[in-house]
């Protein structure tokens, strides 16, 4: 069973860390389909209007491969928004693994 958190953080940029921890007492498999490990979105938090992606224009090596997390195992994947513009907004992070429903949200302001 898997676990995942997303901590935000603020300054000239945001940056975005999805922890995801193995709470179970077996060890989990996760396949993935491309080198993408995790998505990460921003939604602006008046309309849900999604205002960035990190995602958007970047190429990920086409190669199946997997990771394997233990008990109590966690691993943390992160990513960074350039120059954000001030406002409150809401981040979304998730696991690209295939068979797997890992996602994790937070709301954050940037000033």
């Amino acid at each position: 069973m898997l676990d995942a958190t997303l901590a935000v953080t603020t300054d000239a940029e945001a940056a975005f860390a999805l922890t995801v921890e193995n709470v179970g007492s077996e060890a989990v498999s996760l396949s993935f389909r491309d080198g993408q490990r995790a998505e990460f979105v921003v939604e602006r938090t008046a309309d849900g209007e999604t205002i960035w992606r990190w995602s958007d224009d970047r190429m990920f090596s086409m190669a199946v491969e997997s990771d394997a997390l233990s008990p109590g195992a966690a691993t943390t994947y992160e990513a960074t928004w350039s120059a954000p513009q001030s406002g409150d907004y809401v981040a979304r992070a998730w696991l690209t693994a295939t068979d797997t429903d890992v996602e994790a949200e937070t709301a954050f302001v940037v000033p």
